[in-house]
């Protein structure tokens, strides 16, 4: 990392943001640090979404567009921007979605003095695709504890929207995360940052969020499914595979001790598969009261098999 001005890589990708892509583009561009790559990727807009790229970056030599020939998916887009980066921290910022002109700075500013921080994001205003504000309560997921397992625990408690995504990462943490087809991998990466350092998030609020859904699981599974995503495997459901992914890449990814990995465990299953705290008490007795030993059984078998 550079000991002088850090470079700042910004990741874009869009498809059919013509209703917002000049706003968002112009949000980095105005930005009071100067020292950013701007990675634009369009995946195949069928909108005037290039004509409005072109004509807002006009000659910023800090700005890099990629119109893609075919549309890559959503998750390949995410991924393509990312691994085109060359800065020493790197955020994604959605194609509809407004950054505060002073974000980049104050985290910049952050991390270089807080080297034991991985991630620095913004809190949110949530706006509907009518531009209505949407009162929705985001839980902050800042962590300032020493211990990973603690801070990794009270990730997985706390949890709820996936917009911390969008802030400011170390890049050689977020070029090791993964990014696959099985959906919500924001909460994985965001599960795994906890356990690599630790969470700042800002005291105001830097981030509009365009176009957010507040959806069922059958819409989100229809999203999902548009998306490319894989949303039935072998009778589980959607959310059963999303909560088994985050277990089994959780564990393997990281560094803790496998007491460790097995109260997160325990954290995911209550989380994941039983959203009644009523049916999650029953299914401890119906164990007997040896709901641990029942656990660390599932816990060794399942890590023996993901790491053959």
């Amino acid at each position: 990392m550079s000991s002088k001005t850090p470079l700042v890589s910004v990741g874009l990708p869009a498809y059919n943001e013509e209703k917002y892509i000049r706003k968002t583009i112009l949000s980095l561009l105005e930005q009071t640090y100067n020292n950013l790559e701007i990675i634009i990727s369009d995946n195949a807009s069928t909108d005037s979404t290039v004509k409005l790229i072109k004509e807002t970056v006009t000659n910023d030599a800090r700005c890099k567009i990629v119109v893609q020939k075919e549309n890559i998916g959503v998750v390949e887009n995410f991924r393509f921007v990312r691994n085109s980066a060359t800065g020493d921290y790197f955020m994604w910022l959605g194609g509809h979605d407004i950054l505060d002109k002073g974000f980049i700075e104050r985290a910049v500013n952050f991390l270089r003095i807080n080297k034991d921080y991985v991630l620095f994001y913004p809190k949110a205003i949530y706006m509907d695709i009518n531009n209505n504000k949407i009162e929705l309560t985001e839980n902050p997921i800042e962590t300032s504890s020493e211990n990973p397992r603690e801070r990794a625990c009270f990730v997985f408690q706390t949890l709820n929207v996936g917009t911390p995504i969008h802030g400011l990462f170390n890049s050689e943490f977020i070029k090791k995360m993964p990014l696959n087809d099985h959906g919500c991998d924001d909460m994985l990466i965001l599960y795994l940052a906890a356990i690599e350092g630790k969470i700042k998030v800002t005291d105001s609020f830097d981030y509009i969020r365009n176009k957010y859904r507040i959806e069922t699981e059958e819409e989100i599974e229809k999203r999902y499914s548009s998306y490319g995503y894989k949303t039935h495997l072998k009778g589980f459901n959607l959310s059963n595979l999303i909560g088994l992914y985050h277990l089994l890449f959780t564990l393997k990814s990281s560094h803790l001790s496998n007491t460790d990995k097995f109260t997160i465990m325990k954290l995911i299953i209550r989380k994941y598969y039983f959203i009644n705290l009523s049916t999650y008490s029953k299914f401890c007795l119906s164990v007997e009261k040896r709901f641990d030993y029942f656990l660390q059984g599932l816990f060794f078998f399942l890590l023996k098999r993901f790491q053959r």
